[in-house]
């Protein structure tokens, strides 16, 4: 599952020349497929070729170990380098297109593209909730628990209003007493059928939480991590089970160890085992939340857990998975991230992919094909993951803590929370978008990302 990273053992010769055998193979730095007919000359000896289909080029014998190869290739920035180079490297060259490292672009086009994605609203769901747990699978969407509390904030509300009038000490006593918080989280399993567009809620109910995850194994759901609320609705609590929903007999059952216990992690599925990553784990008075690194890995057939590899920085986090690569987007730690990164399952490394145009702390996600989809207050982005281009339009939907599923060439975004008046409403809508409207709309920005191993 995570393999050792393989390593080789290079032998030297007393002639201080390349063996006959050794092979140089030169691969694309984003999707690091081979590069066939890239140039390979010795700058000292003239000696050279170009790559065969599979990216090697075979070293003749007469190359010795102080010539310094030229690299080049159309379309690609050419590389020098020395013997001890390519010895560091394993004899792997990486290059790089040459517009990887255009800055930020704004967009402005004479065309006739419509300004905003354009998308059709679907029967609202009973419950208005953010912060739960979604999966996909089949032709049905699984939500399950989920936050239903309306609060109002009226410190913030002061804060800012209060650049613009004399506002006393006593007001300010006064709006910290008067927020309105009606705190509740969701029992509820809600079950919407993309080929009917019908909801429906299951008689089964779920430990009341929020934060959680929500991910498909076979014919069963687990929802994993997660918080709920004391009975005074005064401390909350983490989540320290796993609820298994069997979708074919509609049954519900516990599993009663769950070492990892967190909010706003990541997870997903691989070879029918279950990684958890990251969270936050407790609030400490003063210090705020703590973050965790660890990665947790659950195997269902045998309920065991076992703790595996660490991430390169402890925080809250979502992300997708992809091509036998997890992508983390965004996050939080003490303020949203603008990261974007991905772990090789493989390998078992971590490669720092760029950034965002903005902060994000916990967007919606979705993926078709090798193009990842981000959804944000107002944002939907395509992030091409074999490019690395990163491309932002605008949707007239300000929603936060959304979720986004890919289904038939179309995204949905369902549920979340809007703001208005200092007020946080969760909502009972679900968005349809057409794929298709990413080609009539104008990109507002994009730029390519430059990714760097840690």
């Amino acid at each position: 599952m995570f393999p050792l990273k393989p390593f080789f053992i290079l032998l030297f010769v007393t002639t201080l020349s390349f063996s006959q055998n050794t092979k140089l193979s030169i691969l694309d730095s984003h999707s690091k497929e081979p590069i066939e007919g890239a140039n390979v000359l010795a700058g000292d000896s003239g000696s050279g070729g170009t790559t065969d289909k599979n990216g090697n080029f075979s070293l003749p014998e007469n190359i010795s170990t102080q010539d310094s190869l030229v690299i080049s290739h159309l379309g690609y920035k050419t590389r020098i380098l020395s013997f001890f180079d390519l010895r560091k490297s394993r004899f792997r060259v990486y290059l790089r297109k040459t517009n990887e490292n255009l800055e930020e672009v704004n967009i402005r086009s004479n065309t006739r593209l419509q300004h905003r994605i354009r998308y059709e609203s679907l029967p609202e769901m009973k419950d208005g909730i953010f912060a739960f747990g979604s999966v996909l699978t089949g032709n049905k969407l699984y939500l399950v628990g989920g936050n239903l509390s309306h609060t109002t904030n009226k410190r913030r509300e002061f804060m800012e209003r209060a650049g613009m009038t004399r506002a006393t000490f006593k007001d300010f006593t006064r709006a910290m007493r008067s927020d309105l918080n009606w705190l509740e989280y969701s029992e509820n399993l809600h079950i919407y059928d993309l080929n009917t567009g019908k909801w429906s809620t299951s008689p089964l109910k779920f430990e009341k939480r929020a934060f959680l995850n929500l991910n498909a194994i076979g014919n069963k759901l687990y929802a994993t991590g997660g918080k709920s609320l004391s009975t005074n609705r005064i401390k909350q609590y983490l989540g320290n089970k796993i609820e298994i929903y069997d979708i074919e007999n509609d049954s519900l059952y516990t599993d009663l160890t769950n070492p990892h216990q967190a909010v706003n992690f990541a997870s997903f599925v691989y070879d029918d085992q279950l990684i958890l990553l990251g969270g936050s784990t407790k609030r400490k008075r003063n210090q705020g939340k703590v973050y965790t690194d660890k990665m947790h890995l659950y195997k269902p057939e045998t309920g065991y857990w076992y703790e595996v590899a660490k991430m390169p920085k402890a925080k809250e986090t979502t992300g997708i998975l992809l091509n036998n690569k997890f992508y983390l987007i965004g996050g939080f730690n003490k303020s949203p991230l603008k990261s974007i990164e991905s772990y090789d399952i493989k390998s078992g490394e971590w490669t720092n992919l760029g950034e965002l145009f903005e902060n994000m702390e916990r967007p919606g996600l979705a993926a078709h094909g090798e193009i990842i989809y981000i959804y944000n207050k107002g944002k939907l982005l395509s992030f091409n993951t074999p490019t690395g281009k990163l491309s932002e339009y605008y949707i007239d939907l300000n929603l936060q803590y959304a979720a986004l599923h890919y289904y038939n060439n179309h995204l949905y975004i369902v549920g979340g929370a809007r703001e208005i008046n200092f007020e946080v409403i969760p909502s009972q809508k679900i968005y349809r978008i057409a794929l298709d409207e990413f080609r009539k709309t104008e990109v507002k920005r994009f730029k390519v990302l430059d990714k760097n191993i840690y």
